[in-house]
């Protein structure tokens, strides 16, 4: 009896120490592990892990203190759409769940960010009522509305989720240190600012720096490096070769890898070098105009094959419901349509338009169509005019979100 009743006494126990909250511990692609204990590189290299299902807010910033982290705090419209991207990959969706976006008001005018830095654009994100101070910033409805949420609004049968953000420098550091990292988690360096170069001798003074003229392979570094080229235009690491057909190019960046993502602004590729012109579209021109120069240094990551899981340290909670992903969902049923998809996207342009790529997706997959407007409609009105551009270009890569966007004007 004495023994079944300590076995008692110390399954109790065991299920009081629990931390009472469910965190991601497997990475899935294109994610890349950037610690020993669960954070993944979010697309923009921060390093994040992912939680849900906290009692109170005071347990999110003691979590992260426990992995020498912050709760996440979103500086510039680049952070939030790297946040909003991440967190879709997680099967996340759902009415009940809201998720902190790192800052506290105190009122209508003060606001500050969990990791202590200045709150310096108050007019990017939700602040307090008139009747709701102190307030903290969360994703709402669905991951959709951003909102400033009191005491008595947060808890009202939410499954409170955050993510945390590694303190200490996760990233690579830049092996040349003439060399700045910039958003996309690439190095980067301006060569003899004041003076121009044709693209064979541009390239010559990058590998004189184990560098390439700039590869770009999404959007993000498409929007860095179109930063860089300052109004001026700069060489880019992409050759094109006609096929023996004549009719079709196959494109490749320097470093020998396959051109998938598509950035030309029209068919015509007269010529085998190409610029991009501080308009985020890259143009057919001639190798001997001289043009600035900017080289890049890649900080690769090797893509993960490790399957995604969230893994329950809370014995009390029954975790066996589970939210449903439209992104992933369709990531894993259309895999092999989309690679073929994209292989095709330069290797015959005449062919393959963007237009006509996201109209066959958009036919083809209406949960990914949903997905994308939801993360379309997530991006608030940005600050300043650069930005601005950058949201435009992301509307310009999805035109069915231009519908939605426009009617979700709080959000523009």
């Amino acid at each position: 009896m004495i023994g079944i009743t300590k076995l008692i006494f110390f399954i109790a126990l065991f299920k009081f120490i629990q931390p009472n909250y469910i965190q991601n511990t497997n990475i899935f692609p294109p994610y890349s592990e950037c610690s020993n204990d669960g954070f993944i590189y979010a697309e923009n290299f921060k390093c994040y892990k992912v939680f849900q299902r906290i009692q109170k807010l005071e347990d999110a910033v003691s979590i992260c203190e426990s992995h020498n982290s912050t709760v996440a705090s979103l500086h510039s419209f680049l952070d939030k759409y790297h946040f909003i991207n991440f967190l879709n990959k997680f099967n996340l969706r759902n009415e009940k769940i809201i998720i902190m976006s790192g800052y506290k008001c105190i009122d209508k005018h003060v606001c500050n960010w969990f990791d202590l830095s200045k709150f310096a654009s108050l007019s990017s994100f939700p602040k307090c009522g008139n009747n709701k101070s102190p307030c903290f910033g969360f994703l709402i409805n669905n991951l959709s509305t951003w909102a400033c949420l009191s005491e008595n609004e947060y808890y009202k049968g939410n499954n409170i989720g955050f993510v945390c953000e590694k303190n200490d420098n996760a990233l690579k550091e830049c092996k040349n240190s003439k060399y700045r990292r910039h958003g996309d988690g690439h190095c980067y360096r301006k060569i003899l600012e004041n003076q121009t170069f044709t693209s064979k001798v541009a390239q010559s003074l990058c590998e004189d720096d184990d560098a390439n003229l700039p590869i770009i392979k999404n959007d993000i570094e498409n929007m860095v490096i179109n930063e860089l080229s300052d109004n001026t235009g700069i060489h880019l690491g992409l050759e094109c070769v006609l096929n023996e057909d004549e009719k079709s190019h196959n494109c490749s960046w320097l470093d020998g890898t396959k051109a998938v993502y598509n950035g030309l602004k029209d068919d015509n590729l007269n010529n085998t070098c190409f610029a991009i012109e501080n308009d985020y579209y890259w143009k057919s021109r001639n190798c001997k105009i001289p043009r600035k120069v900017v080289c890049q240094i890649r900080n690769e990551l090797a893509d993960s094959n490790k399957v995604f899981e969230f893994v329950a340290e809370d014995v009390n909670t029954d975790i066996t419901e589970s939210y449903d992903s439209p992104l992933i969902a369709s990531e894993s049923k259309n895999t092999n349509s989309s690679d073929n998809e994209n292989t095709n996207s330069v290797d015959n342009v005449n062919v393959t338009r963007d237009n006509e790529k996201l109209n066959n997706i958009e036919e083809s997959n209406d949960e990914l169509k949903e997905d994308l407007i939801s993360i379309a409609a997530f991006i608030e009105k940005p600050s300043e005019d650069s930005e601005k551009k950058q949201l435009d270009l992301i509307i310009e890569q999805q035109p069915w979100a231009k519908t939605d966007l426009v009617k979700l004007p709080k959000y523009l």
